[in-house]
């Protein structure tokens, strides 16, 4: 046998002894990283408690295995340490503590077996920010929202202009205290501008021209309105166009000209692209402001339906059509699928 192979045998038969011997006898020969880390970004609200891992390798320590890990702190008079597990464990080398601090800043925590130091880390302490709150990461473009504990990313900054927020309100953070906050899913801000005498509802980054009658209804009594002198911020935000009753907990469409259809199923919800994160609830009194569109025609058909009680009514021929004194320009083209969910009522004609 070759010695190249007699070497090859020896390394192959060295990794089987470690990966199958015991626990400790793999821990003694293989060196792990020593270090002290946090599950939580190393940064904490203040008063509320972190874990700390502590991760022991024999490169540090000739015998680690069932020897107490102490953690220090150079803000004792602030911070609270609780040991969970003090002791090495001898086949993972890690332990764990708790520490919670009263007073915002950082905090070098020390660890150390028989008085030598294994390993240490920063933790930052933050105080939690007040409700509607712009923050930026330093060194980010990114501009959050913090509401009701949660962080929501600006991603339209007329949006911000809309419900009466500056550029100058927006607060530089340290980047490791954005980690604190968890990303919201659905975020609610309302407001009510006035560009050149035309009012709209403003909903996220949602606008809806609206009368000075709806404005005086009760579902904006405790809006105010912002006054606007820009123009293009309105042509900035999306159209508001999914409605829910919060009587009856029914979609509605509303077209460019200001008509509401509802949505009578969720495939006919879907075959339109529509998003349930872009559907705004608003009351039964609101909508009631807004017509319903009566008269529909798949795109690409002929026939013109009109919309009675949930059903289709075919209008036979044109000549019927103008003796009722329907408008042509008044005709709502939908795709194919929701003109075929609509259930069949008697031909007018």
């Amino acid at each position: 046998m070759t010695k190249i192979k007699k070497e090859f045998i020896f390394i192959v038969t060295f990794i089987f002894a470690c990966w199958f011997g015991n626990a400790d006898s793999v821990h003694a020969r293989i060196p792990s990283f020593t270090t002290v880390y946090s599950n939580n970004w190393t940064a904490s609200f203040l008063n509320e408690e972190m874990a700390l891992n502590v991760q022991v390798g024999n490169n540090v320590i000739a015998n680690p295995c069932n020897k107490n890990v102490k953690l220090s702190s150079n803000r004792p008079e602030y911070d609270i340490i609780t040991e969970v597990n003090s002791k090495v464990e001898c086949n993972c080398g890690h332990t764990y503590f708790k520490i919670k601090s009263s007073k915002a800043g950082i905090s070098k925590v020390v660890a150390k077996i028989d008085g030598k130091i294994i390993g240490s880390c920063d933790i930052s302490f933050f105080t939690k920010r007040k409700d509607d709150i712009l923050i930026r990461p330093n060194g980010h473009p990114i501009v959050y929202l913090i509401k009701d504990g949660y962080k929501y990313k600006i991603k339209n900054p007329s949006m911000l202009y809309a419900h009466g927020y500056k550029w100058s309100d927006v607060t530089d953070i340290d980047p490791v205290e954005e980690h604190l906050y968890e990303l919201g899913k659905k975020m609610k801000m309302e407001s009510l501008i006035n560009v050149d005498g035309q009012i709209y509802y403003i909903y996220n980054d949602l606008k809806l021209s609206i009368s000075q009658n709806m404005v005086d209804s009760s579902s904006f009594n405790s809006l105010s309105i912002h006054n606007i002198s820009d123009k293009n911020l309105v042509w900035q935000l999306r159209r508001m166009k999914l409605l829910l009753n919060k009587k009856n907990k029914k979609v509605y469409y509303l077209t460019e000209s200001g008509k509401k259809r509802h949505i009578i199923n969720e495939a006919v919800f879907n075959s339109y692209n529509n998003e349930w994160k872009d559907v705004v609830e608003v009351s039964d009194d609101f909508l009631k402001s807004f017509l319903d569109t009566s008269l529909v025609k798949a795109v690409g058909d002929y026939k013109v339906y009109k919309l009675e009680n949930g059903r289709k009514r075919w209008i036979r021929t044109a000549e019927i059509f103008n003796n009722m004194g329907f408008n042509w320009g008044k005709i709502t083209s939908v795709n194919s699928l929701e003109i075929n969910e609509y259930p069949e009522g008697e031909v007018i004609d």
